[in-house]
């Protein structure tokens, strides 16, 4: 996953022109563009974690709600 996590980071860098960061739930997994190796590898703070973890629950019931119609 993480040689995919990079190259996909690296391409959206390019075409952004900007900081690209690629996370899982704990850590950033990948990073490219400006700045890329000050957070590459950093573990993710618990707002982020927290903000995940959110969006995975919304995006459970979004699902369940289409399953049913």
């Amino acid at each position: 996953m993480s040689t995919f996590a990079v190259q996909y980071a690296d391409s959206m860098a390019e075409a952004a022109g900007s900081l690209v960061c690629v996370m899982d739930r704990d850590r950033i997994i990948a990073a490219a563009g400006n700045g890329k190796k000050n957070y590459d590898g950093k573990p993710i703070s618990r707002k982020w974690s927290s903000l995940l973890k959110q969006e995975v629950v919304r995006w459970r019931m979004h699902r369940r709600k289409i399953a049913r119609n």
